[in-house]
Protein backbone atom coordinates (compact mmCIF):
# COMPACT_ATOMS: atom_id res chain seq x y z
CA UNK A 1 0.00 0.00 0.00
CA UNK A 2 1.49 3.39 -0.89
CA UNK A 3 1.21 6.97 0.78
CA UNK A 4 -1.60 7.87 -1.42
CA UNK A 5 -3.66 4.77 -0.49
CA UNK A 6 -2.87 5.46 2.69
CA UNK A 7 -4.15 8.52 2.75
CA UNK A 8 -7.79 7.94 0.98
CA UNK A 9 -8.22 5.46 3.08
CA UNK A 10 -8.12 7.42 6.39
CA UNK A 11 -9.73 10.13 4.29
CA UNK A 12 -12.58 7.54 3.72
CA UNK A 13 -12.87 6.09 7.50
CA UNK A 14 -12.82 10.07 8.25
CA UNK A 15 -15.93 10.86 6.49
CA UNK A 16 -17.81 7.73 7.53
CA UNK A 17 -17.04 8.52 10.72
CA UNK A 18 -18.14 12.56 10.22
CA UNK A 19 -20.89 11.54 8.44
CA UNK A 20 -22.34 9.27 11.80
CA UNK A 21 -21.91 12.19 13.34
CA UNK A 22 -23.75 14.61 11.70
CA UNK A 23 -26.46 11.73 11.97
CA UNK A 24 -26.38 11.93 15.66
CA UNK A 25 -25.02 8.12 15.50
CA UNK A 26 -22.33 9.03 17.91
CA UNK A 27 -21.57 5.07 18.53
CA UNK A 28 -20.71 4.11 15.06
CA UNK A 29 -18.57 7.81 14.83
CA UNK A 30 -16.49 7.19 17.41
CA UNK A 31 -16.01 3.38 16.26
CA UNK A 32 -14.55 5.10 13.10
CA UNK A 33 -12.47 7.39 15.30
CA UNK A 34 -11.32 5.67 17.31
CA UNK A 35 -9.95 3.53 14.27
CA UNK A 36 -7.25 6.90 13.39
CA UNK A 37 -5.62 6.42 16.41
CA UNK A 38 -2.65 8.51 14.92
CA UNK A 39 -5.22 11.61 13.41
CA UNK A 40 -5.25 14.61 15.96
CA UNK A 41 -8.43 15.77 14.42
CA UNK A 42 -10.26 12.26 14.48
CA UNK A 43 -9.02 12.06 18.25
CA UNK A 44 -10.61 15.14 18.70
CA UNK A 45 -14.02 14.05 17.11
CA UNK A 46 -14.06 10.79 19.48
CA UNK A 47 -13.70 12.80 22.48
CA UNK A 48 -16.49 14.28 21.36
CA UNK A 49 -18.47 11.46 20.49
CA UNK A 50 -17.70 9.59 24.02
CA UNK A 51 -19.41 13.00 25.41
CA UNK A 52 -22.19 12.72 23.33
CA UNK A 53 -22.93 9.08 24.20
CA UNK A 54 -23.37 10.07 27.67
CA UNK A 55 -25.71 12.86 27.28
CA UNK A 56 -22.94 15.50 28.29
CA UNK A 57 -23.08 18.46 26.39
CA UNK A 58 -20.07 19.58 24.06
CA UNK A 59 -19.10 23.73 24.63
CA UNK A 60 -19.87 25.00 21.45
CA UNK A 61 -22.11 22.81 20.15
CA UNK A 62 -25.28 23.46 18.51
CA UNK A 63 -26.77 19.47 18.84
CA UNK A 64 -29.57 20.47 16.44
CA UNK A 65 -26.86 21.42 13.67
CA UNK A 66 -24.09 19.85 14.98
CA UNK A 67 -22.02 22.65 13.86
CA UNK A 68 -18.81 23.43 16.42
CA UNK A 69 -18.05 27.10 17.09
CA UNK A 70 -14.90 27.70 17.66
CA UNK A 71 -15.17 30.29 21.12
CA UNK A 72 -11.44 30.98 21.83
CA UNK A 73 -8.22 31.06 19.33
Amino acid sequence: EDCHDNVRTVMKIYGDGLAAYRRKDFASAAVAFESLKDDPAALVMLARCRKLQTGESVVGLDIGTMVFAILNK
